[in-house]
């Protein structure tokens, strides 16, 4: 299991919304190189694709959304243990001729330091953040993947980002919303001993903190039913396959389909 936790790292607006993650783990390994090509398709137009590439130290993403007429290159850069040291990343028109403003993020031990730049208006903004920082990644479905495919099966924070939070629920990685009270105690605990354990129980919907305090979470009913049951959204319709069958043998069809 790893510890996240997301920073607010100052009134700065990144296109396409990226998810800071914090982790607790002091040497994290690095997870096999890997990558991946998404497309997004609506009434058969392709409206936005994303290419997203790990190998090493580094982690690169190419986001372009037709659209809105943007694309997104960034990069990512990880020490020897995996822990973040600097993300940098540059929005372009579509075409990817004309740029349009650019953002950073460097961390330094436990600071965090971010700059954003408009090529419009020529402005720059800087902001800092104090808390401990493994990895950016994108805030979709790569970075569900990701987790997943390094072995995690649960993260636990002080809030999620909506995005993240549905594509985990949906792909069987639980997301543990605990208090900021909570949260820090759990830190300072795992900060002392590294390899103490954290208990989560879905069922009772509790995490039970190397100290063996209890704290309560939530998580939408329907998908803890989806999660303690092994199956997604179409294998819950079809668990409910006989019900569906009888319903439509005492209810004529309202629309011809002939």
């Amino acid at each position: 299991m790893i510890v996240m936790a997301r920073h607010n790292v100052g009134r700065v607006v990144v296109p396409l919304a990226l998810l800071a993650l914090a982790a607790t783990m002091a040497a994290a390994q690095q997870p096999p190189s890997f990558s991946g090509l998404y497309r997004l398709y609506q009434a058969g137009t392709e409206v936005a694709r994303e290419h997203f590439e790990r190998s090493g130290r580094v982690a690169e993403l190419s986001v372009v959304v037709p659209v809105l007429g943007l694309k997104l290159d960034s990069r990512t850069e990880f020490d020897s243990t995996g822990a973040f040291r600097r993300f940098d990343a540059k929005a372009y028109d579509a075409a990817g001729d004309s740029l349009l403003g650019t953002y950073s993020v460097a961390a330094s031990g436990t600071l965090l330091e971010t700059t954003s730049a408009s090529q419009r208006t020529g402005k720059t903004a800087t902001g800092q953040a104090v808390g401990p920082v493994a990895g950016v990644i994108p805030a979709q479905s790569v970075a569900v993947v990701a987790l997943l495919d390094f072995g995690f099966r649960a993260v636990i924070s002080t809030g999620f980002a909506d995005i993240f939070r549905n594509n985990a629920l949906k792909t069987g990685l639980l997301p543990v919303a605990l208090s900021a009270s909570a949260h820090a105690t759990l830190l300072e605990q795992l900060a002392e001993s590294p390899r103490e354990q954290v208990t989560i129980d879905l069922e009772t919907q509790t995490a039970t903190l190397p100290d063996g305090t209890t704290h309560a979470f939530s998580v939408d009913p329907f998908a803890r039913h989806c999660l303690l049951n092994g199956v997604d959204e179409l294998g819950f319709l079809l668990e409910q396959d006989a019900a569906i069958a009888a319903y439509e043998s005492t209810h004529t069809s309202r629309v011809c389909t002939r």
